[in-house]
């Protein structure tokens, strides 16, 4: 009996080591030195970019009416002793709504154009120096080809639900997520997310194109209305995207149009009605439905 007793006593041990093995690999306590330390990124490697580097946030969680920012470096100085790195930079950011008082509702756009100069110091010390919430855990993972570091972190006593912070890092890339949700609300308080990317030639992601003007895209049309299954979107355009949002602005679906005739399933929409927006790289078409 002893002998069984025993042998259960270290299977369970080897089951424990193996989680705590596994869980290790995940999430790294801060490393200074040996093996970790290589793959925790420094300050300089993570801020490391280019003149004319580009880079597309996507500001706001799906579901809601698009925001975006699309980032360019212009200019880089580094200073005399290669201590800290000065970036100029230009921002093409844009929001949106819902107009309620024209009839259909449409979506609204604002544009703005400005920019700003941010520097990075200490760039020889390891990315948890710069944010300290890396501090008390932070992974290892890929964005693209680029190493990343990041935190995933529930805030709050155990056993209740938990507000919930992310954040990741990339080789290159700077911030390439920053998300933390309220339990409490059920939403995110903070949504931006990287999306596309271009340095030199290199790029991943899908860019950002939004640019929206007075004109609607030429020869469009949306039909049956009313439908009950499917819609059908016709355009003489090359490259475009559709949205359907709710009568509350939520985006229930969206995708990708082709030149000429496209079927939408809408077999899932409930019963009311909908705007469709028809997006180029120049305008929108906003088009109301209704589902049966």
């Amino acid at each position: 009996m002893k002998n069984i007793l025993y042998t259960l006593m270290a299977i369970i041990i080897l089951q424990i080591n193996a989680i705590s093995i596994a869980n290790a690999q995940q999430y790294q306590p801060m490393a200074v030195d040996g093996a970790q330390r290589v793959q925790l990124l420094t300050i300089g490697e993570v801020f490391n970019f280019e003149v004319g580097d580009e880079f597309h946030y996507k500001i706001g969680p799906a579901g809601l009416p698009p925001n975006g920012d699309r980032v360019t470096i212009t200019n880089k100085f580094l200073s005399s002793d290669l201590n800290s790195v000065t970036y100029f930079r230009q921002h093409n950011y844009y929001s949106s709504s819902v107009d309620w008082s024209t009839y259909p509702p449409t979506m609204v756009y604002n544009f703005s154009n400005f920019y700003d100069t941010v520097t990075f110091s200490n760039l020889d010390q390891p990315i948890t120096t710069y944010d300290n919430d890396l501090l008390t855990e932070w992974f290892i993972s890929n964005h693209c080809d680029s190493l990343t570091n990041g935190c995933d972190l529930n805030i709050g006593p155990a056993g209740f639900d938990n507000d919930n912070l992310k954040k990741e890092y990339g080789k290159g890339l700077g911030l390439i997520e920053h998300t933390l949700y309220a339990a409490q609300s059920q939403s995110f308080v903070i949504y931006n997310k990287l999306v596309f990317y271009r340095r030199g030639n290199n790029a991943c992601g899908t860019a950002d194109i939004t640019k929206v003007t007075t004109e609607p895209i030429s020869q469009v049309s949306v039909y049956p209305n009313p439908a009950s299954n499917y819609l059908t979107i016709s355009t003489d355009e090359q490259n475009i995207t559709f949205r359907i949002y709710s009568l509350t602005g939520k985006v229930m679906q969206e995708g990708d149009l082709v030149k000429g005739l496209n079927t939408v399933n809408i077999e899932t929409l409930t019963s009311g009605i909908y705007i469709v927006n028809v997006i180029s790289n120049q305008s929108v078409s906003s088009i109301k439905f209704i589902k049966e």
